[in-house]
Order: C-alpha cells, then sequence, then structure tokens
C-alpha cells in the first residue's frame, strides 16, 4: 500500500513538473532535394491531412495576414460558441504583448505532442511553448523566430489559434488538478486533441457543421463546455470512478440540431470562469450566476427559454420595472432563479426554497419572502406586483410576504386583519398619483379536507393598517322585512367607520315582504377591484 501511494504522489509530482515547463506548438520542417529550400508547416494541420481528419483549410482571406484569418476563425466559432471565442479572442489581443511574449532563434523540444510520422527530408522542431508566468519576468509564449518567418499566413494563424486553445485546455486541465477532495484526473495530458480541435475549425468541413456536430466535437477533445445566448455551461462532467470526461444529457430540435435542453450540470465541472459568470439580457439586465443543479432550456432561436440560477452580488440589484426589483439574499444559488425568455427577464416570475427582496425605486417599501418550502410567484408590470404561491404548504409554512412601509413592519402573518381567517397578499399596486401603495388581501379556510380561497378586499395600505386598529366588524349583517332600510343601515355603517373604500354592501336576498314579515339581508364584503 505504501508502494502504491508513493507511485501515485511521483505520478502527480510528474505531472505538475511538465505543466511548469511549459507545453507549445511543434512543426514539421521539410528540406527540398537540393537543400536550397525549407518549408514549415503547423503539426496540427500536417497531421490532419496526412491521417485524414480533413481535406482543405479554410481560412479566408486568401491572401489575407495571419491576424485577419486568427480573427476571422475566432468570428466563424463564434456562431456555435461565442463566449468561448470570446475568451480566446481576448486572449489573442494581448498575445504579442511585451509582458506576454518573446521571440526566441531557437526552443528545446518538449514531449507533448505524442507521436507523429513525416517524411524521411523532414524533422519535428519545437515551433512554440506556452507556460503560465510564474514570476512578473515570464513570458507566456515563446515562438522561434526562425521557423515563423517560413511560414505561409495560414500556418501562422493556426499555430495562433493552437496557442490559444492550448490555453483553455491548460485551465481545465489545472481545474480538474485543484479539485483535492477527488482523485487526480489527467486531461489533456498532451496536444493531440488541441491539435484535433484546431485542424477541425480550420478546415472547409467546418462550414457544414451544425451545432450538435460542433458539441460533439468539444466532447471528443475533452474542451468541457460550450456556450449559447451569450451563456457559457458545462457540456461534460468527471466520472471519477473511471477517471475521464463524459457527456451531460442533451437533447437536440430534429430539424436544426440546435440543443434545446442540457440536464444536470455537475459542480466539479465549473472552472472559475463558468462559476461567476454574468448574462445579460437584451434589455440590459445583468444576471449574475453560479451553480446549475437544472436543465437549461432554449428555443429555437438559439434563445434561453427557461430558468437561470443567480446570486448576490453588491450593488447589483436586478430593476425589473420602475418600482419592483429584486436583490437575493444571499451567495446560495440553490435558493434563486429568474424566469428568462428571449433573452429577456419576464413578466411572471417564479421562485423556489428561498429569498426574495423586492422593492421600489418610488416608495421606501419593501416586501420581503423568505421561504423553506413550495414556492414564491409574482407577476410585475410598471406599477404592480402580484406575488402568489405555488402550493397550499407554502401558505401554510409562513410564506407570507412581510410589507415594511415608512420604517414600519407589517407582517400579514399574524394580523387577523378584522377577516378572522388567515390572511396572505395577493396583488400589490403602486400609484404613482397617490404616493400610497395598494394591495389586495385574500383568506383561506380548510373545510373536510379542503382549501378554499377567499379575496377579501383590496385597499390603500393605510385603510387596511386602520382597519386593523378598529373596532370595525367585517361579519355584520343588516337584517329585517325592508330591503332599502337594510341596504340604508349598511351604507351608513361604513360611511361612519369610513371603510367604504375597502368594502361595499352586498344583498343576501332581493326578495324582502312587509306583509309576508319575510326578511332579507345586507352583508358587508370587501371591494375586490384596485
Amino acid at each position: 500500500m505504501k508502494l502504491l501511494y508513493i507511485l501515485l504522489a511521483t505520478t502527480l509530482s510528474i505531472q505538475l513538473l511538465a505543466s511548469r515547463e511549459g507545453n507549445g506548438g511543434d512543426a514539421i520542417v521539410c528540406q527540398s532535394e537540393d537543400k536550397k529550400t525549407r518549408t514549415v508547416e503547423l503539426l496540427d494541420y500536417y497531421q490532419a491531412f496526412d491521417r485524414g481528419y480533413i481535406q482543405n483549410l479554410d481560412l479566408p482571406p486568401d491572401n489575407a495576414s495571419f491576424d485577419h484569418k486568427v480573427r476571422e476563425a475566432l468570428n466563424r466559432l463564434s456562431k456555435f460558441d461565442s463566449f468561448r471565442a470570446q475568451r480566446y479572442l481576448k486572449w489573442y489581443e494581448d498575445f504579442f504583448s511585451e509582458k506576454n511574449f518573446s521571440w526566441k532563434e531557437k526552443l528545446g523540444p518538449i514531449d507533448d505532442s505524442g507521436s507523429s510520422s513525416y517524411k524521411q527530408n523532414c524533422r519535428q522542431l519545437q515551433l512554440a511553448i506556452q507556460e503560465k508566468p510564474l514570476f512578473p519576468q515570464d513570458k507566456r509564449y515563446k515562438i522561434a523566430k526562425p521557423l515563423w518567418d517560413l511560414m505561409s499566413e495560414n500556418h501562422k494563424a493556426g499555430l495562433i489559434l493552437h496557442e490559444l486553445i492550448y490555453r483553455d485546455a491548460l485551465e481545465i486541465r489545472e481545474h480538474f488538478l485543484s479539485i483535492k477532495s477527488k482523485p487526480a484526473i489527467f486531461v489533456h495530458p498532451d496536444s493531440r486533441k488541441v491539435r484535433f480541435f484546431n485542424a477541425i475549425i480550420s478546415s472547409k468541413a467546418f462550414n457544414t457543421y451544425t451545432e450538435k456536430d460542433y458539441h460533439e466535437l468539444v466532447i471528443a477533445t475533452d474542451l468541457l463546455y460550450a456556450s449559447k445566448d451569450g451563456f457559457a455551461f458545462p457540456i461534460q462532467s468527471v466520472n471519477w470512478f473511471e477517471k475521464r470526461l463524459v457527456p451531460e444529457d442533451r437533447h437536440y430540435f430534429e430539424d436544426t440540431k440546435t440543443l434545446k435542453t442540457i440536464i444536470s450540470f455537475s459542480e466539479d465541472s465549473l472552472t472559475d470562469f463558468l462559476y461567476g459568470q454574468t448574462y445579460t439580457s437584451i434589455d440590459g439586465h445583468r444576471i449574475f450566476t453560479g451553480k446549475h443543479y437544472t436543465d437549461l432550456m432554449f428555443d429555437k432561436n438559439s434563445k434561453i427559454d427557461g430558468h437561470l440560477r443567480f446570486g448576490y452580488q453588491k450593488n447589483n440589484e436586478i430593476k425589473l420595472s420602475p418600482v419592483v426589483s429584486i436583490e437575493p439574499y444571499g451567495h446560495d444559488w440553490m435558493y434563486s432563479r429568474i424566469r428568462i425568455k428571449d433573452s429577456r427577464i419576464t413578466l411572471k416570475q417564479n421562485y423556489f426554497f428561498g429569498g426574495i427582496k423586492i422593492n421600489t425605486e418610488i416608495l421606501k417599501a419593501t416586501v420581503s419572502v423568505k421561504q423553506k418550502h413550495g414556492g414564491f410567484h409574482f407577476t410585475f408590470g410598471e406599477n404592480y406586483m402580484r406575488p402568489s404561491f405555488k402550493d397550499d404548504l407554502a401558505i401554510q409554512n409562513s410564506m407570507f410576504p412581510v410589507f415594511e412601509y415608512n420604517g414600519k413592519s407589517y407582517d400579514f402573518r399574524f394580523s387577523d386583519l378584522r377577516t378572522n381567517e388567515y390572511p396572505y397578499m395577493t396583488n400589490l399596486y403602486f400609484d404613482p398619483k397617490n404616493e400610497e401603495p395598494r394591495l389586495c388581501l385574500a383568506t383561506e379556510k380548510k373545510n373536510q379536507g379542503k382549501t378554499y380561497k377567499y379575496l377579501a378586499y383590496c385597499g390603500y395600505l393605510k385603510d387596511i393598517i386602520r382597519l386593523e386598529a378598529s373596532d370595525f366588524d367585517a361579519k355584520k349583517t343588516f337584517s329585517s322585512n325592508n330591503f332599502k332600510r337594510n341596504s340604508a343601515r349598511c351604507s351608513k355603517y361604513l360611511k361612519t367607520k369610513n371603510f367604504n373604500m375597502l368594502f361595499k354592501c352586498e344583498a343576501d336576498y332581493k326578495t324582502c315582504s312587509t306583509k309576508r314579515k319575510k326578511y332579507c339581508s345586507h352583508r358587508i364584503v370587501g371591494r375586490k377591484e384596485l
């Protein structure tokens, strides 16, 4: 057993040492028979042609510079994977900077290319080395200038693409080596998969790829993630028992071969750049996202059509409308999720198993929902927020909004509000003219195992607060054998108590008879319109 631990430790040390010494691109250098000329080709392309991976390169335009070709290749990649293409472009913009790059006359060999074959008059030379800087003076990229000068613009562009892809692969490798709680998994021990990916995205065949084809390419080359609608997600997870990456469960539209759903993201696959990304909706909202444990869904227009988990970020409230904004309570993305459709935040929102703060810009008012069971839903507009609950369990487990206004808290869970039932808020409306919030309250009553919900009344908050402190009797009835008398007595009572903004009188029976002494009554009911 001790020997086994020593072998494992030695293997890990070797891998880590190799990553420190660097990795790089190779060239196949061939000399003409008369030994007067030399050609230099990127190993990625040379090998891809030799092994039949590709038939033609397609790095347009033909007579353009390598810079133009790199940018065109990344632009083509962005059709399937905008997030990856943007990362590569950002790295490329800084590729030749003084802090990142240096020319060298000759580079020592690094054994990271795997096996390769070439003609007798050719040899494989180290063209470039990439290593993560350890000290401020270290350069990330080193290129052998004599070989670079002999390369065509296509192969120069190919080398740059190789280094960008390899940087991505090295970050993925480092991520899995950094998970101390799991056994070591060595992703990208050499550059073979990087070279294959580079050759395919540089080829003419890539123009015929569907999104499904591209995802299969990412999986085959262990490049872990993809993106859609500007949002990146793992497309592979880890099988720790077999120590390899495996595909996530995915579904595609039959006709377009575009992604429809991807299911059950693995937390272990969330690299740093995937863990805390920000999704920006088309209407400018920035959603700070994190862990994902549910499906991610897309429509046929390649837009997110589902929920994103999102978490707290300082000074980053999401303002849904002039009167409604939301801010998750904490960093636990298990708690909050936001509904996206057509790259916009939808008017109808669902939040499950967590806490949401909804406040206003116009009023100093807050609605807080903190929940452990069920789910809190709401619909919002320019001047209203309409909360509701997913199920009865949510209502019974303290899932009631706590309304704060002018610094004072009103907790509808414990207030009887003169309804003698179980009150909860169903509608919150902000009246710009009155600068006073209006809300609707409902009650629920259980009878023989069934739950009945009744809209009690709607009104201004100040009237509801006053009602709570009054001796108003909402169950009062006015009975006699005279219809008009009942109506007058009921109306007078409401007027005297000054609650005719919340309640109105309603006749129970309209067929009163003085002669037959047939009684009827009027009762008090809530006004149910805002």
